[in-house]
């Protein structure tokens, strides 16, 4: 059931990305918009289809059962997860930062920055899971002491670091909302596996979340969508608010009232594969499904195939006549492409890579704590916040100008090869305490999850 709802957001992530994405061209360059910012309801649609909370529900109880069950340090534990979910981005970046590199520098000005803005974009969900991985072990224990604590102290603090970005301005405190927001998901993914959600429970906690959600979009200061849109003040969505993080209690809450439902469902054979098949890819799936629609968009433009667009009064594209005709055979093409790429890809996922792979650290045979082990562990956690805060970073600046290009975001300078060294440093780190440092060896722990 976990596997199902991770399948189905990753599905309903890559068919909003390919179906609503809308690019118009002009003589100098692209420009990228989305078809919801057109319709009236579409800021309400995104209740429904803003889902992406769910991998982290799923995940935060896929995890909090690993570690119930690990008998190993922590740093070792650790890095077994670092070592599955960067493997693929490794390869990713080593194949998608030199191409962007030489794209930008033969294509014409303006032509480089908006599509390749986009390569990274997706990573800020590596990172930020990576981050909520580290923060299991309190978690689980938070959840122990009482399965209420950890919410109320996460959603505590999402007030008030939304009071500072809001009320007060200062705006880099409100990036601390990427881990209390996602690390409450991951807290109630443990809600949700222990059967504290199930029918009127769930049902109840909903109907409270999106209650309150309605007089904060209605009397407060926050948009109304769950994604960011054109025109709106500020997204929920980067950084997180408290607007996205009850949206995430009411997700939890309504797929733990349709639990028995969504079992029943899980078991069917049909739905079993079609889950199956998706979660074996997830992470190339996720990792490549921009990059082929980038180069979709930017190959069916210089064949003068481009969706019919018409232009908005603000100089944005918005549908023009026929674009969702157009829409299915695009998609058509798409998922074709992108299931080459996958079945291309895939083998970085699950295979050996050079120089990264090495089998964990086991603990004692007697169980006792070995000498270090509580330095290891601080030093694991340490990496684990340097790939996430590496990965936040080069999600805000895409690759566009690699590698010298500078940007920022909420006042903070960035640069794409400044932050793929602070991944690496914080990958290296996790590595180097959680490993046996046996180089290039692959072991069954390291290819998995649990």
């Amino acid at each position: 059931m976990l596997d199902l709802l991770r399948a189905s957001a990753l599905a309903l992530v890559v068919l909003g990305h390919s179906s609503m994405g809308i690019v118009g061209w002009t003589d100098s360059g692209p420009v990228i918009s989305t078809a919801l910012t057109v319709y009236w309801w579409a800021p309400w649609a995104t209740w429904i289809l803003q889902i992406m909370p769910l991998f982290f529900v799923a995940g935060g109880a896929v995890n909090a059962r690993s570690w119930r069950t690990n008998r190993d340090p922590y740093a070792s534990w650790l890095w077994r997860r670092v070592a599955r979910l960067m493997r693929p981005v490794w390869v990713y970046l080593m194949i998608m930062a030199p191409i962007s590199g030489l794209v930008s520098l033969v294509a014409p000005e303006g032509y480089a920055e908006p599509l390749l803005g986009l390569a990274t974009q997706l990573l800020w969900f590596i990172g930020v899971y990576v981050m909520v991985c580290a923060l299991t072990p309190l978690t689980v224990r938070a959840h122990a002491v009482s399965p209420l604590l950890g919410p109320a102290v996460l959603l505590a603090g999402v007030v008030l670091f939304d009071w500072l970005r809001l009320g007060v301005g200062v705006a880099p405190l409100g990036l601390l909302n990427f881990v209390l927001v996602w690390a409450l998901a991951a807290q109630l993914g443990l809600l949700f596996d222990d059967g504290l959600l199930r029918r009127w429970r769930g049902a109840g906690l909903a109907a409270v979340a999106i209650s309150v959600n309605l007089l904060l979009v209605t009397y407060g200061p926050y948009p109304r969508s769950m994604v960011g849109m054109r025109g709106e003040p500020f997204s929920n969505m980067a950084p997180p608010s408290l607007v996205l993080a009850l949206h995430t209690v009411a997700l939890a809450g309504l797929v733990g009232a349709a639990r028995p439902a969504l079992a029943r469902l899980a078991a069917g054979r049909r739905v079993w594969t079609g889950t199956t098949a998706v979660n074996l890819t997830a992470m190339t799936l996720y990792l490549w499904h921009l990059p082929v629609l980038i180069a979709l968009y930017a190959g069916l433009h210089a064949l003068g195939l481009d969706r019919p667009v018409q232009w908005a009064a603000d100089g944005y594209p918005i549908p023009g006549p026929g674009f969702w005709l157009w829409t299915i055979g695009f998609l058509a093409v798409y998922l074709a492409c992108v299931a080459g790429v996958v079945r291309l890809m895939w083998p970085a996922e699950v295979g050996r890579l050079p120089g990264w792979d090495r089998p964990a650290r086991t603990a004692a045979a007697d169980g006792r704590t070995l000498p270090g082990e509580p330095g290891r562990s601080a030093a694991a956690g340490l990496g684990g916040a340097l790939i996430g805060i590496g990965t936040l970073m080069l999600a805000a600046i895409g690759l566009a100008g690699f590698p010298t290009r500078m940007t920022s975001f909420a006042g903070v300078p960035l640069n794409a090869l400044a932050a793929i060294g602070l991944m690496a440093l914080g990958g290296l780190l996790v590595r180097h305490v959680g490993s046996t440092h046996t180089p290039d060896h692959a072991t069954n722990g390291n290819r998995a999850l649990h």
